[in-house]
């Protein structure tokens, strides 16, 4: 102690010495806690994707693909139950999730499958200015969601007759959950949907898990407008709903020309379909923004696209002056499809109600 110091400071500088003594190793303890539980959070993460990566794997056998899967769940327990100095089962963990990832990372796509019937001939275009040759547009006469009369044309489409654009929502479960496409209409009255799907094999269901895993290819149905909304209307007893939407003619046609340019690419180079990254949702938001200089940020109703015409209407994109909920009263389509459903018109009728409004108002 200093002479200038007095007994009183000098008892209050050991006490604060001792205090900032004493929070060092809080202050650790604190990190060391909050690293331990992001490292487990990381390999219960990175675990549980793998044994799903290793199970629904191009392994051979299933007996084989359960005992690497259980093998792999073994090994993220013992990464997770480890002392807390013991980092070999982590390295261990670590090294096993490096193989398998890349191991899945090079699983190819392939377009050499028994495919199920309604996706077993995928069509292809040439383009050439204006004109748009489209070989195998789908059209299938149904009686029921499992028997129908095959069916395929070609059509070359001008795109200076290009005119709208519809965004269909088609509700096949709880709400939140929906297929998306889109109907592109040209002079005339004639109306060609595009449908991003999975390319399901003969027999083969659809799986949101499995479809986390490389399970499906993607494919983008062309089909006639009275083929791909009947069969979900008339035969599976979806809810559908059919908006107009504001693209330009500028836009529908970059849109159409998008889309047809990847439908001729997968007919070459085939791709995975995923649940999350790249369904029907995802890949009409990619078009979109390759061809409309109009850009939304991502949002929740992407993913949970039981949502994403309430989405669309946000960011006016629904052809209406309509509140949200009229609006989409308006664009149910099921009672007409129904009606009209072997109608040679029967994309002008689905459309009459807003049609007929547009004419009023007009």
């Amino acid at each position: 102690m200093s002479d200038s110091e007095s007994p009183e400071s000098a008892k209050q500088s050991s006490v604060q010495r001792r205090q900032k003594m004493g929070e060092a190793p809080k202050s650790r303890r604190r990190g060391r806690l909050v690293g331990a539980f992001v490292l487990g959070v990381v390999i219960v993460l990175a675990g549980l994707w793998s044994v799903g990566a290793v199970y629904w794997s191009n392994l051979p056998w299933v007996p084989l693909r359960t005992v690497a899967a259980v093998v792999f769940g073994l090994m993220t327990l013992m990464a997770l139950l480890r002392r807390p100095k013991r980092l070999r089962p982590v390295r261990l963990f670590l090294v096993a999730f490096v193989v398998v990832l890349v191991w899945w990372w090079l699983i190819p796509p392939s377009n050499g499958r028994d495919w199920a019937e309604e996706v077993a001939v995928p069509a292809t275009a040439t383009m050439d200015g204006d004109e748009v040759i489209i070989f195998d547009v789908r059209d299938f006469d149904y009686d029921s969601p499992t028997e129908y009369t095959p069916g395929y044309y070609d059509r070359t489409y001008d795109l200076t007759k290009l005119r709208t654009v519809d965004f269909i929502v088609s509700y096949f479960g709880p709400e939140p959950i929906a297929h998306t496409l889109l109907s592109f209409g040209f002079e005339g009255g004639e109306y060609l949907a595009i449908s991003v799907e999975v390319r399901k094999e003969e027999g083969e269901g659809y799986s949101p898990l499995r479809g986390l895993f490389k399970q499906y290819e993607l494919i983008y149905v062309v089909g006639d407008e009275r083929d791909v909304i009947r069969l979900r209307t008339n035969f599976r007893d979806e809810r559908v709903y059919v908006y107009p939407t504001t693209f330009t003619q500028e836009e529908a046609r970059a849109l159409f020309e998008s889309m047809i340019r990847r439908v001729d690419k997968l007919a070459e180079q085939p791709e995975w379909y995923n649940t999350l990254t790249r369904n029907c949702t995802t890949s009409i938001v990619e078009h979109v923004h390759d061809a409309s200089p109009r850009r939304g940020r991502y949002n929740w109703r992407i993913l949970l696209n039981g949502f994403s015409d309430e989405l669309a209407y946000d960011r006016g994109r629904i052809a209406t002056d309509l509140p949200f909920a009229e609006a989409k009263k308006l664009h149910h389509v099921d009672e007409l499809a129904k009606l009209y459903g072997d109608d040679p018109g029967f994309s002008q009728k689905i459309r009459a109600p807003w049609l007929a409004d547009s004419r009023s108002e007009g």
